[in-house]
């Protein structure tokens, strides 16, 4: 349950594959190209349909039990870029907007999990029954990646409005004010998330490339379709006297997108990552080690008008 909706967003087997640390590069690096196209500073509500799919896999007594949870929704937001566009570096991003028909389907045994891994924990709704409205508004920075549900919650720990705003947080890619063929840059996102009482940190360093600018019936050099490699790294831990839960993470993933041109609209975009998670509860025999493997399926498509 400590994973179940770790990411919008925020999963006996065999011994890790060791997975290369991330290598922190400048967020401006820009391998600049040659002809570019500017895009918008600004747009209004662009309407997508969002669907996500997790696979947990995690031993337990020596047999791998795998899980899986399935989230839809539709995420409608308006965005401006913030920065300087005639600069290499990807702008920020601000923008508010709404998540609708937010569902979550998890399998019987995660839907009847505690929703904290610790005890005097109050217990919270961890996945709703109905579908949900959630308003939000998002800033994006190269320092910290925030959608949080408005108006703002007194926790947002474990609560089925923060995995609506993950469904969200995805669709927000900051982009070079001007892109052409061929250019790259390296962007670091970090987002703060709760899960099963654990506070976690979640970074996401994504190496980003053109790889063709293409013709549409938008017009000619319209559509421009973006590469991003993933490397994933999650740390958390909760603390007492008597107790101590810990995670940490690794990970790798890829997305494809599809920009349109000048608008700046993301128009569609592919996710698949894998994280393998390294769980310790020292509350339980042998400090309760637990390897947890989670893969995340994410698909957005803007809705035509």
């Amino acid at each position: 349950m400590l994973l179940g909706g770790c990411a919008p967003a925020v999963t006996p087997l065999p011994a890790p594959t060791p997975v290369a640390a991330p290598v922190e590069r400048p967020v401006d690096e820009v391998r600049p190209a040659s002809r570019s196209l500017t895009l918008a500073l600004r747009h209004e509500s662009a309407r997508y349909t969002v669907r996500s799919r997790s696979q947990l896999t995690q031993d337990s007594a020596g047999t791998p039990v795998t899980e899986h949870v399935e989230s839809t929704a539709f995420v409608q937001f308006s965005l401006e870029r913030t920065g300087n566009p005639n600069a290499s570096a990807p702008l920020g991003l601000r923008g508010t907007g709404r998540v609708e028909g937010f569902v979550l389907t998890p399998t019987t045994r995660l839907a009847n999990a505690r929703t904290s891994a610790l005890s005097g924990v109050a217990e919270a709704p961890g996945y709703p029954t109905l579908p949900l409205t959630v308003p939000f508004e998002a800033m994006v920075d190269g320092t910290i990646t925030r959608v949080a549900p408005t108006p703002s919650l007194a926790n947002e720990c474990d609560r089925p409005e923060t995995g609506a705003t993950a469904m969200a947080r995805e669709l927000l890619v900051r982009l070079p004010g001007a892109l052409a063929t061929g250019s790259a840059w390296v962007d670091t996102a970090r987002v703060f998330v709760c899960r099963g009482g654990v506070p976690v940190t979640v970074q996401t360093i994504a190496t980003n490339r053109v790889s063709a600018i293409e013709s549409s019936a938008d017009g000619p050099a319209s559509r421009v379709r973006v590469v991003r490699d993933l490397l994933i790294r999650a740390e958390g831990e909760q603390a007492s006297a008597w107790r101590t839960v810990a995670l940490s993470g690794r990970g790798q993933g890829r997305q494809e997108l599809v920009i349109a041109a000048p608008a700046g609209v993301l128009q569609e975009l592919r996710s698949d990552s894998e994280t393998v998670f390294e769980v310790r509860d020292t509350a339980r025999p042998d400090d309760g080690k637990q390897r947890v493997t989670q893969r995340v399926q994410y698909t957005a498509s803007l809705v035509r008008p």
